[in-house]
């Protein structure tokens, strides 16, 4: 409903729900199409993995605020952004720690609901719908749907962020998800 200007619009959150929705399963049952989104992908995580090895990953604080201007500028590696804007949105949806700090792990019988899940749901709002009769995107959509006004402010986030992609580099490494 309200786009924004092509070159303003957030690099990461297009081409991380691109990767988002293409990486979904779909079969189907009684003649009617059935979808599960959210999987893990296994391809974008060990990228990430070999990104984190040559110390080349993006921090929160920066991912969030490249556009596609800056996409089209060469001022970003762009097989980054859309592996880490399919990690972040991944992060979003299913990060949580139990009492003890363990990730939680999602199972059919027992889903996680990411700690950050609300953010994605904002994020995804602005960016389909605007705020306030105006397109809302890139940065200052996800500090918004974020809660905080400035990247300072998504220092814990950031870290949990980056650990979760190391944490799950690692599960991949050594085979050891589903």
């Amino acid at each position: 409903k309200m786009k924004s200007d092509f070159n303003d619009q957030s690099f990461w959150f297009q081409e991380g729900a691109a990767e988002w929705f293409s990486g979904s399963r779909r079969w189907l049952e009684n003649d009617k199409w059935k979808y599960e989104l959210g999987l893990l992908q296994k391809k974008r995580i060990s990228g990430v993995r070999f990104l984190i090895g040559r110390g080349d990953i993006y921090a929160l604080e920066d991912l969030v605020g490249y556009t596609y201007g800056d996409r089209n500028g060469g001022k970003v590696n762009q097989g980054l952004v859309y592996a880490q804007g399919w990690m972040l949105i991944y992060f979003l949806n299913y990060f949580d720690v139990d009492a003890n700090g363990v990730v939680k792990v999602d199972r059919k019988d027992r889903p996680v609901v990411g700690r950050y899940r609300n953010v994605w749901e904002k994020m995804l709002g602005y960016v389909l719908a605007g705020k306030d009769g105006k397109p809302h995107t890139g940065e200052a959509a996800f500090l918004d749907a974020a809660g905080v006004s400035s990247v300072d402010e998504l220092s814990e986030m950031a870290d949990l962020f980056d650990r979760y992609q190391r944490w799950l580099s690692e599960k991949i490494k050594f085979n050891q998800y589903k």
